[in-house]
Formats: C-alpha cells, structure tokens, sequence
C-alpha cells in the first residue's frame, strides 16, 4: 500500500503543464518587412510555478539579445565599449541599462496582449548588429501558442527562428 501512494505521489509531483508564450511583431528593415519575436515558457505544476527568466529578443536578420530578469525588471544590461548608448542618459557605471521589458518587474504577473520592449543602445565595434536602437518601444503581441501537459517534465517546442520577408 505505501508503495502504491509513493507511486500515486510521485506521479502527481511530477507532472506539469506548460505553456509557451509568443510575443512578436512585423519590423521594417531597409525593403523588407522583418518579423521581431521573443519567447517564454510558464511551467505549472501541483506544488510550484516555473517561469523563464532570460528573454531571447531576436529581430530577423540581427543578433539575439538576452533580456533578464532583475530587480530593476527585465532589463537588457549594457556594457561600456561593447555597447553605444543612443538614447537616454550616457551611463556612469560600467553596467547600463540598453533596454527593458516596459513596465514589466516579472514576466509571471503579466498578462497583457501586448508587450513594449525599449532598445537604447546599439553594438559597438567589433560587435555583430543586434535589435537597432529606437527612440519609442517596440509593441509585439502576445500569443498562448502553445500548452501542453506532461507526466515527467517537459517543454512545447521553440517556436521558429523570425524571418523576413
């Protein structure tokens, strides 16, 4: 009988469900219009909550850059050489932040169909180009792609890289 309730036990603790979020929108770059696009998972299961806390934020045809989560929110950090501050204030420490997740402190109290991304640095030198720097935010929306359940852990799949067209 103790058997069975471990077994009972642990197949409740171990499964969950998951689901991908997609925030995206269409960019103009020179001719063609680019898809710009992050992505986060949200895993629940009986006894605790699961979220992301690096964001992927990739406009096709540029560079990915990772927002994070910290206790200025969710923040792209900048560095002094590696990264050109274009609006805004000029940093005074060598860490700046280049970015944010607008109004978002965590991705797990969010749930707007829209999401405003700020950039305010471009690439340095050397420095392959990355999300172009822009006075207003970007505004992607916010999809539920994707929930799935799992009995031992588990994610959906990335949805695909962002394209142009």
């Amino acid at each position: 009988m103790k058997k069975i309730i471990l077994i009972i036990f642990v197949l409740i603790n171990s499964a969950c469900t998951s689901t991908l979020y997609v925030a995206k929108t269409d960019v103009p770059v020179k001719d063609k219009k680019c898809t710009l696009q992050t992505y986060w998972y949200k895993t629940t299961s009986p006894f605790t909550d699961k979220i992301d806390e690096t964001y992927n934020v990739k406009l096709a045809g540029f560079k990915g850059v990772n927002y994070k989560k910290t206790d200025q929110g969710i923040v792209y950090i900048g560095k002094k050489k590696r990264d050109i501050m274009v609006y805004g204030d000029k940093p005074t420490t060598r860490k700046f932040v280049c970015g944010e997740f607008v109004g978002v402190k965590d991705i797990k109290a969010f749930e707007a169909d829209q999401l405003e991304v700020s950039m305010n640095c471009k690439a340095g030198k050397n420095r392959k180009a990355y999300l172009p720097a822009k006075k207003t935010s970007y505004v992607l929306q916010v999809v539920e792609a994707v929930k799935e359940f799992f009995w031992f852990g588990g994610l959906p799949d990335a949805p695909e890289p962002p394209t142009c067209r």
